[in-house]
């Protein structure tokens, strides 16, 4: 799958996903993970972790919600246990409580538009 299809086929696309096309890497070669980009020695794998870094950090700083999100997922490894949270009323006070997610779905359409407001992708994905 190319990374033109992938952004018309998804509804919703993760962090890593998002930031990964951002940096020009299709996320099917690196089974959707910046970590095995940067295993791989992907040349842009830096640039995936720091879009991934703005996305999750934008949802602490503002709460307009730009892009949208649909789920933020919690990893407490102390108790081997993933909180997730899906309901938009519900991921207001979550980040608010528990601040910064580890990991986060966006509505594709807002992420996209998002993406392409804020990061400098080549124009030939």
């Amino acid at each position: 799958m190319t990374i033109k299809t992938f952004i018309k086929i998804n509804a919703t696309v993760s962090a890593d996903q998002a930031a990964l096309v951002a940096a020009g890497i299709n996320p099917a070669d690196v089974n959707n993970s910046i970590s095995e980009a940067k295993k791989g020695n992907y040349w842009s794998w830096d640039m995936a972790f720091t879009v991934r870094e703005a996305l999750l950090n934008n949802l602490c700083d503002n709460n307009i919600f730009d892009p949208e999100p649909v789920l933020i997922k919690y990893w407490n490894t102390y108790e081997n246990d993933v909180t997730q949270i899906s309901d938009l009323v519900n991921i207001i006070p979550a980040l608010l409580e528990m601040g910064v997610p580890d990991s986060t779905r966006f509505k594709a359409p807002s992420l996209w538009q998002w993406i392409a407001k804020n990061v400098s992708i080549d124009p030939e994905i």
